[in-house]
């Protein structure tokens, strides 16, 4: 079949040569048998089109990075026609699954069906169409192809993996009642907004005591108007050029880290704000545990896609922005820009976590500019963490710095 085509267009132009220079009966049948055979087999191959029937189906819709997806699909053929050549394409078969997905061919009987079963590991997050994208039909002889594209295909969402963080270094002076105290002179002692694990300088009067004994720890009471102090979360979207799949291999660990340090914080009931921009200064804010899928949802089809450096969007956004809380960025992109912004916010006061995911793993980079930034950030006071991409997020961040 696979030699029919090319035969075809040989077999044609010699026949038409030959009814030229010599007619008659004979040389007409030599045309037309042939002519005759390509029409009955586009025919075919038309009919074998409309009465394809398949069925697919997937396990789970949402996953976590790194799980497996099960898809079972199936060709049937309820009719007495054979189907001599069948293509089964699936969508998604590139470095997404990490090339686990290849084309099947081959051939239905009459009244029979095949059954696939697959199994893909899901190695970057995002969202995602899954199974079958079309299925390729030919007729008995191999000159046309009929595809049928599927029109409701199987979407799934994967989910960055979570890092379980025992430890993370806040300054935890900044999460406490005598700087939430400046911005806010009365507090609606009537209505508890949530209640957080206590820290150093809440006073006696806000420990919720019911909790703190079912809990065997110091609780506090937050109220409406009361102004807290967040963790401002400055995530840099800048799009990178190292190459499809070695962005996404490095996207993702940025969001890990962020999705670490996020988790971290709520968890521990201390008021987050998430920074990025995205034609123009967009922010997710978040008081505890409760708040974190919102956080998760966003992390989860973040968009490394903006032209603008990080060090322009920490500028404009600290010109909105006068807490002087704990201030934890995020970036792949470690530039002198970058060193020159954070020496000013560092001048000013600002306490400064700069969590830099090194691309040296994938990509060849400037060690001694990367090293030299690093040292002159450490010199001004920013506590400076390299994650590198094969680093083990949680070993990495929950040390101590």
């Amino acid at each position: 079949m696979v030699k029919t085509k090319p035969l075809y267009f040989i077999i044609f132009p010699v026949i038409l040569v030959f009814i030229y220079f010599f007619q008659g009966e004979i040389p007409s049948i030599y045309f037309y048998i042939p002519l005759f055979l390509v029409i009955i087999s586009f025919i075919y191959g038309g009919m074998l089109w409309l009465l394809i029937k398949y069925t697919q189906k997937i396990d789970k819709k949402n996953l976590i990075k790194g799980e497996k997806i099960h898809f079972n699909f199936s060709i049937h053929n309820e009719f007495f026609l054979i189907y001599p050549f069948i293509r089964v394409v699936f969508y998604e078969m590139d470095y997404i699954f990490g090339r686990q997905t290849k084309a099947l061919e081959f051939a239905l009987n009459p009244f029979s069906h095949k059954s696939f079963e697959c199994e893909w590991e899901c190695k970057y997050r995002g969202d995602y169409t899954v199974g079958i994208d079309y299925i390729e039909i030919k007729d008995f002889l191999g000159l046309f192809s009929f595809f049928y594209y599927i029109r409701e295909p199987k979407e799934i969402k994967v989910y960055p993996r979570i890092s379980m963080l025992n430890y993370f270094n806040l300054n935890t002076s900044y999460i406490s009642e005598s700087d939430s105290i400046v911005k806010s002179n009365k507090e609606d002692m009537s209505n508890i907004s949530d209640i957080r694990k206590y820290v150093y300088g809440d006073t006696l009067r806000k420990i919720h005591w019911k909790a703190t004994a079912k809990r065997n720890e110091l609780m506090v009471k937050n109220y409406d108007n009361t102004a807290q102090i967040y963790v401002n979360l400055l995530l840099d979207l800048k799009e990178n050029h190292f190459g499809e799949e070695k962005n996404m291999i490095i996207e993702d660990q940025v969001i890990e880290c962020i999705v670490a340090v996020t988790h971290y914080c709520l968890r521990h009931w201390i008021p987050v704000k998430l920074v990025y921009y995205n034609e123009g200064i967009k922010s997710i804010e978040g008081k505890n545990a409760l708040d974190f899928e919102i956080f998760y949802d966003f992390m989860r089809k973040a968009k490394f896609n903006q032209n603008i450096n990080f060090s322009d969007v920490i500028s404009t956004y600290l010109s909105n922005e006068m807490e002087k809380s704990n201030w934890i960025l995020f970036t792949v992109n470690l530039e002198y820009d970058l060193y020159d912004q954070l020496y000013e916010m560092s001048c000013a006061g600002y306490n400064i976590i700069l969590i830099y995911i090194s691309p040296e793993d994938l990509v060849t980079i400037n060690k001694d500019e990367e090293e030299k930034i690093i040292e002159g950030l450490k010199d001004i006071g920013v506590k400076v963490i390299k994650v590198n991409i094969r680093d083990d997020i949680k070993q990495v961040l929950g040390c101590s710095l």
